[in-house]
């Protein structure tokens, strides 16, 4: 065949469907997967994130907690009159 007859890429796949979406369909899918994996990372990182924030909010909370209750405790230890309780044999005197 002469050169000007040899028909380009483009031609020979416009001119044969199969072939035209034999090379299309996998290139449409490694695309659709790689979006969707930049997109379920990016959820994962975000969700990662959220649950550290709740975790450091909940570790505040708690030492908070701690103060409060150990501040009472030592307001009701200073308490003139009451008696100090034995934790350890509750049916002493």
């Amino acid at each position: 065949m002469p050169p000007d007859q040899i028909p380009d890429l483009l031609h020979i796949l416009l001119m044969d469907p199969i072939l035209l979406a034999g090379m299309l369909l996998p290139t449409v899918i490694l695309a659709g997967l790689l979006i969707y994996r930049v997109r379920a990372s990016r959820r994962i990182t975000r969700l990662t994130k959220q649950t550290e924030a709740r975790w450091e909010q909940s570790v505040a909370r708690t030492e908070k907690m701690i103060e409060l209750l150990t501040e009472i405790r030592d307001r009701l230890s200073d308490v003139p009159g009451d008696k100090p309780t034995n934790a350890s044999n509750p049916g002493a005197p």
